[in-house]
């Protein structure tokens, strides 16, 4: 896991035990007390990609239920698709509440 800040951007990686590299991300603009799962930006990268891009695309089965989703919804659908697991979703957020 490595925390990083930058112009505004406050974010948190984690390695996976299968390569994936999962990035979440946090606007400063959100309190830190009021940050919830449905605020933040979630990111993967596969060990055989060139950059970072959403868990659930275009070709994904569940695309078309994100697509009717409110854009809190989405984001929560989209870290549960990213690959990590509730404990380091806690601790995500537990981390970037302290960084903001």
């Amino acid at each position: 896991m490595q925390d990083i800040k930058q112009d505004k951007i406050v974010k948190k990686m984690f390695l996976l035990r299968n390569g994936r590299i999962v990035s979440v991300t946090s606007s400063p603009e959100v309190p830190p007390g009021l940050l919830t799962a449905a605020e933040l930006d979630v990111s993967v990268k596969e060990p055989q990609d060139d950059s970072f891009h959403a868990p659930i695309e275009k070709a994904h089965p569940k695309y078309g239920k994100l697509t009717t989703l409110d854009e809190g919804r989405q984001r929560i659908l989209q870290l549960k698709h990213s690959g990590l697991n509730k404990k380091e979703i806690d601790l995500a957020l537990e981390g970037l509440r302290q960084l903001n």
